[in-house]
């Protein structure tokens, strides 16, 4: 036996070992470079990353991501495709390890780590593999429908704003995969959920002048951002000069009532007036009786009464 024939089990042993190696995540790194597909680690073919909701970051539902996602987010779901045809069939692409589960229609990262997916064909022959990492959700970004990232959200009484988000991981780097998220105003008197998707976007209406929080839930994880309503300072003017206006209102009335006090003098006089000469009329040209008269009219202030005293 030459020694070439001596090393060939010695290097299919070995070659096995690698595969062996690579099924259980020995020695395995971060294979990602955010490449629209990645080539299976038997070097066979590639594998093409797919959406399965509107909320992953990637692409939209049904879609096929540009960049294939760094890490996926842990509650996931995404799906793979083979693009490889392997004796007229495409392998099908399944989980290879507990960290990746089905749900029936997509795959779930079900935790944190390396999880395998397999390219199998026939009665479950592999024909390729790869390893998907698996992070917590730490930080949610916040961004408009374009994609600008938002500290705090300043908004005037009545506007309304649509915002999405953006799982990540402590290195701020974006999470693949589709989520579902929670949105909660904790002071509905600033601001309100005009509108929610639970696995895309919210709008978000602003109501009177206030300081309150927009959170942000996904899993076990929570994000808040503050949302500012500021007052109109016009308007807040336009109301002073009301009740600068109401002020002059009163003013008015104040000159209405002296005018109604000016017409009771009036009266009074003209009372006063009418009774003396009536009641001299009335006492037949006696002094006493016109004395008298003008008396119980200065006293009474009634004409009548006067005139019988007469």
């Amino acid at each position: 036996m030459t020694t070439a024939q001596r090393s060939a089990p010695r290097h299919a042993a070995l070659g096995i070992a690698a595969a062996l190696a690579t099924l259980t995540g020995v020695g395995c790194g971060d294979p990602f470079t955010n490449e629209p597909a990645k080539e299976g680690e038997l070097g066979v073919g590639n594998f093409l990353y797919r959406c399965v909701g509107d909320s992953d970051p990637y692409c939209d539902e049904g879609g096929t991501a540009d960049d294939f996602p760094e890490a996926i987010a842990v509650g996931g779901r995404f799906n793979l495709d083979y693009n490889q045809d392997i004796d007229g069939a495409v392998p099908r692409v399944k989980s290879g390890s507990d960290a990746i589960v089905s749900d029936g229609n997509a795959l779930v990262m079900a935790r944190a780590g390396y999880g395998v997916v397999l390219a199998t064909e026939g009665f479950g022959d592999v024909v390729d593999l790869l390893h998907i990492s698996g992070r917590d959700v730490t930080r949610i970004a916040v961004t408009t429908m374009d994609s600008q990232e938002l500290q705090t959200i300043e908004l005037a009484p009545g506007e309304r704003i649509a915002l999405q988000v953006r799982p990540q991981d402590d290195l701020r780097t974006t999470l693949g995969g589709a989520l579902d998220y929670a949105w909660q105003s904790d002071d509905e008197s600033v601001f309100e959920i005009a509108s929610a998707d639970l696995d895309e976007s919210v709008e978000i209406e602003a109501v009177a002048a206030g300081t309150a929080m927009l959170l942000v839930s996904t899993g076990m994880f929570t994000q808040m951002i503050e949302v500012e309503v500021d007052g109109d300072a016009g308007t807040t003017g336009d109301t002073g000069d009301t009740d600068d206006t109401e002020g002059m209102t009163d003013d008015t009335d104040g000159d209405t009532e002296s005018t109604t006090g000016d017409t009771g003098e009036t009266e009074g006089e003209t009372d006063e007036s009418t009774d003396g000469e009536t009641d001299g009329t009335t006492g037949d040209g006696s002094t006493d009786g016109g004395s008298t008269d003008e008396s119980g009219g200065e006293t009474t202030g009634d004409m009548t009464t006067g005139g019988s005293e007469g």
